[in-house]
Formats: structure tokens, C-alpha cells, sequence
């Protein structure tokens, strides 16, 4: 039996639309304004050199971590990291992430902690962008509590409670939940390695090395 629907598809008008972004500012401006002061700005001073194209990608991750768009702020993070670095090693497009960090080491642009850094950007990407639930969730307990229904409402008939999420609407809910700390993390930490990588080497963006 096939199921038979009727889409329909309606545009809205611009008033329509301000009206449906007021409403979300008024629910969400709070919570965007605690993640967007999480987002330090760095200053830069005369003769610092990145990429143009990476120092948009950073600035669009910034934008989506402030509006709550973690697997896009990630993404962003990611491809900023890779562009830099591959103009900075003069490496051609096809230079993945963990190849661009390795040669990094090796030539001593990349330092020992920075590459732990960039493995670990590297690894939640590769979780975000194949929806590994399991692997995003790892780590992340939740809180439960006991209700009854009375004549008054919702009242509490037990304490708090931690669990470990094992359905998978409980490993998706602790994946969103732990998304808020660990890309912010991610993304403080992230920006500050690139802009030291391209503040002690700004000279790599002139060819000294042949293209790899």
C-alpha cells in the first residue's frame, strides 16, 4: 500500500516573517547572548597574516555556536582549520584534516599541543557530520525526577536522580545537551591554535615550501 499525500507549499510575506523572528528573539536572546560571550574577540595586530577565507569560516562558526547550530558551528571550524593550514604548508585542495595536522608536526608549524587540539576537532567533526549518537553522548549523564498529576498540577514525588542515557531518544537528547560545552570548547580552543599557527608563521604564506 502506498501512502498517498498532498503537500502544500506556502510563501510567507516579509511581516510574517519579522514576526516569526521577533518571537524567537524573545524566546532564545538570553541563551545567545551567554554562548555569544563565550566567543572571545581576539584583536589582531599589524602584519598578521590568515587566509581570508579562513577568517570568514571562523567568523561563521562563531555565528552559528551563538544561535545554537553546533553541528554547522563544527563544520565551519573544521574547514577554516583546513584552508589555513593548507595555505600556510602549501599543500594542494585534496589535503584532508589529519594529513594537513601530521605534516604540520612534522614540519614543526604544529606544535605537540596544538595537535591535540586539532585531533580532537577532528574527531567530534567526523562524529558530527555521521550522526555517531553513541560517540556525541559519551560521557554525558542525565537527570531525571519522579511526577504525579494532582488536582494542583505537576508535583514532584521523588528527588533528582542521574542516569546514562540507553534509548536512543536519551543518547540524542545527551548529545544536544553536551553539544552546548563541548563545541564551545572546541571552538575557544580551536580559534586561539590557529591564530598563534599563524601569528609565529606568517611568513608561510609566501612559498617557501614546493606545493605538496
Amino acid at each position: 500500500m502506498v501512502n498517498q499525500r498532498t503537500w502544500i507549499q506556502r510563501k510567507r510575506n516579509v511581516e510574517e516573517c519579522l514576526e516569526i523572528i521577533r518571537t524567537i528573539d524573545e524566546r532564545t536572546i538570553q541563551r545567545r547572548a551567554k554562548r555569544l560571550s563565550m566567543v572571545v574577540q581576539i584583536e589582531t595586530p599589524v602584519g598578521f597574516y590568515m587566509p581570508s577565507w579562513t577568517t570568514d569560516l571562523l567568523d561563521e562558526a562563531g555565528v552559528c555556536y551563538t544561535n545554537g547550530q553546533y553541528t554547522g558551528c563544527i563544520l565551519s571550524l573544521a574547514a577554516g582549520v583546513e584552508h589555513g593550514l593548507r595555505e600556510l604548508l602549501r599543500m594542494n585542495d585534496n589535503s584532508v584534516l589529519d594529513k594537513l595536522i601530521r605534516v604540520g608536526v612534522a614540519r614543526g608549524v604544529v606544535n605537540g599541543d596544538e595537535s591535540t587540539i586539532l585531533q580532537a576537532l577532528k574527531e567530534y567533526r567526523n562524529h558530527a557530520t555521521h550522526s555517531h549518537i553513541d560517540d556525541l553522548a559519551a560521557g554525558k549523564a542525565l537527570q531525571r525526577q519522579k511526577v504525579v498529576l494532582t488536582e494542583q498540577g505537576m508535583m514532584a514525588s521523588s528527588v533528582w536522580e542521574e542516569f546514562e542515557p540507553e534509548s536512543q531518544g536519551e543518547k540524542e537528547m545527551a548529545a544536544s545537551l553536551s553539544a552546548v560545552d563541548k563545541v564551545g570548547d572546541l571552538l575557544v580552543k580551536v580559534r586561539e591554535v590557529l591564530y598563534d599557527i599563524c601569528d609565529r608563521y606568517s611568513a608561510l604564506a609566501h612559498p617557501q615550501y614546493p606545493q605538496s
